[in-house]
């Protein structure tokens, strides 16, 4: 007799898959940026490892010490280039994760805007459709009471 809040499950099954599809991509952007930093980190270690054998071989192979200081300033312009490489991949990745993070809570935080007016929607109509209905009980109801010989603490009618 009496529509309930299960009636819009339409728009709260929508309302649930829009979360559900936005927590997915967040995860994913987040792993996938981490992929990312784990790849970098695990290139750059490798990369240092190998400048490490070779200025060590470098070292072993030095006759003077003009050689290894020569070899010193080398190595810090060596790590100069190489860490600011690093500080730019990653901040590249950084950067295109926090800016396809940022579009998309822009596009999602949209669609739950409009997910939450269409639930909101729905359960006004279930609210009116109940109201409605009780109404119609209630005018009935006071209708077959008359009929059968009135309202408790009214007079009947004659």
């Amino acid at each position: 007799m009496y529509p309930n809040a299960t009636e819009n499950t339409d728009a709260r099954s929508a309302f649930a898959s829009l979360q559900l599809n936005a927590f997915n991509w967040f995860g994913s952007l987040a792993v996938d940026s981490m992929e990312k930093i784990v790849t970098l980190n695990i290139a750059t270690a490798k990369a240092a490892t190998e400048n490490f054998q070779r200025l060590m071989h470098s070292v072993l192979l030095a006759r003077s010490s003009a050689d290894l200081v020569e070899l010193g300033a080398k190595q810090r312009e060596s790590n100069a280039e190489a860490t600011q490489a690093y500080g730019s991949e990653l901040s590249a990745i950084l950067t295109n994760a926090k800016d396809d993070f940022s579009a998309k809570q822009r596009d999602t935080t949209e669609q739950f805007g409009d997910a939450a007016q269409a639930l909101g929607e729905d359960a006004r109509a279930v609210v009116d459709q109940n109201v409605a209905d009780y109404k119609k009980g209630v005018s009935k109801s006071r209708q077959v009471m008359e009929d059968e010989g009135g309202i408790p603490g009214t007079t009947p009618k004659a």
